[in-house]
């Protein structure tokens, strides 16, 4: 990204499903997958010093799952679930950047609980 100029970088966390979708692999990863990749995003975004925006994206789940009324599918959002995300990234994009910094990423302890066994 930052080979083609980008001014800004800003990480979103990876999407939980719905918890029935999490345990169908043809449909979506299963919430431990999930809680992988947010750490992974998390080591990419401190070594490279860039944000992650939690900012309003919990909206659309519950605990670490998607919120059955958001969704068509237990994995993609449905037009509820898809105006929720479009003011978070409306947000995003409308903030200043000198309000978004490394450290301004939180990782819920119940997750570093169970990633750290």
């Amino acid at each position: 990204m930052r080979s083609t100029g980008t001014k800004q970088i800003i990480l979103i966390p990876s999407f939980y499903s719905t918890v029935a979708a999490s345990y169908n692999p043809k449909l979506a990863g299963t919430i431990a997958r999930v809680d992988e990749i947010n750490v992974l995003i998390n080591q990419v975004a401190n070594s490279e010093k860039v944000p992650v925006e939690y900012r309003g994206i919990q909206a659309l789940f519950k605990e670490q799952a998607l919120n059955e009324d958001l969704t068509i599918d237990g994995v993609h959002l449905n037009a509820k679930g898809l105006d929720i995300y479009r003011k978070v990234l409306l947000n995003i994009l409308n903030s200043p950047s000198e309000t978004r910094t490394p450290s301004d990423q939180k990782l819920n302890p119940t997750l570093i609980n169970r990633m750290l066994g």
